[in-house]
């Protein structure tokens, strides 16, 4: 299966948190913080609706559970990744591919969950907030024409980021909004895709485990694209510190299928790119 979908140059992402190293302590001190940020930068320009509303995604975040606010880190965590990752790896190869968005996720009922709904509330102010501080990284000289309609343009930065970026004009941003428009909960039985997606977390989920053979997970860092310098494949979260960690080598029982992953992820520069830009990369 990992080499059907390889030929088709399928990208896998996967971020995952160890819950043997957190505290629940450490959780709610973490939820608490994300909470206080939604509505830390109020004032009087907002509008009494967007407080009121802000101040109620406030409250359920601070009502759910550690578990759930776990899974709404990982998730969100997921979504940013995806999106760099995505669009830096196919505007070089199938540019094309960046003209629409559609997100589909593994439903827990036939209707939305009081989570779910939540997790829709606050998912795209979330990363589009992110998006203005630390933007989508592009390439140069690549085909972004597929992507233009999911950019946009301020005459200026907004006044609540002056400081915290450069204050560019006009102010050019990447509209996540837009990105994740479409956004459905499906069961995975009504989505091929979904399954896909279920045998390979599952695969690496007990590989990191240890409860499958080798075998059974050892090719799916094909399907995988390289990280940064400095960083793993397989995503780790930390949520008793502000950033992700490296699984260094024998460091913890699955630091090996770190190392097989991270040795056999895609290249992220393409043969092609590189040799367009290489004295720059020099």
């Amino acid at each position: 299966m990992i080499q059907l979908l390889n030929k088709h140059d399928i990208l896998f992402e996967a971020t995952t948190i160890d819950m043997g190293l957190q505290s629940g302590e450490a959780i709610s001190r973490h939820k608490e913080t994300q909470a206080q940020a939604i509505t830390a930068k109020h004032t009087s320009a907002h509008k009494p609706s967007l407080v009121k509303d802000l101040e109620a995604i406030q409250a359920k975040l601070r009502k759910l559970s550690n578990q759930l606010y776990v899974q709404f880190v990982l998730g969100s965590s997921l979504i940013a990744k995806i999106l760099q990752n995505a669009t830096i790896y196919f505007v070089q190869r199938l540019p094309n591919e960046l003209g629409q968005f559609r997100w589909v996720i593994d439903a827990k009922d036939e209707d939305l969950t009081p989570y779910e709904n939540l997790w829709l509330d606050m998912i795209r102010p979330s990363l589009m907030s992110k998006s203005f501080t630390e933007p989508l990284p592009m390439l140069q000289g690549e085909d972004y024409s597929s992507f233009k309609k999911f950019r946009g343009v301020l005459p200026e930065v907004p006044e609540y980021l002056r400081g915290a970026i450069p204050n560019e004009r006009p102010f050019e941003f990447t509209d996540l909004g837009k990105i994740l428009k479409e956004i459905q909960f499906r069961k995975s039985e009504q989505e091929p895709g979904l399954q896909l997606v279920d045998i390979l977390t599952n695969a690496l989920r007990r590989a990191m485990n240890r409860n499958l053979t080798r075998k059974g997970w050892e090719m799916i860092g094909c399907l995988m694209v390289q990280a940064e310098k400095g960083q793993n494949v397989i995503r780790m979260v930390d949520l008793t510190s502000d950033s992700s960690w490296v699984m260094k080598k024998g460091q913890l029982t699955y630091s090996a299928v770190a190392e097989l992953t991270d040795k056999l992820a895609k290249p992220m520069l393409s043969k092609e790119y590189l040799k367009r830009h290489r004295e720059e990369i020099v």
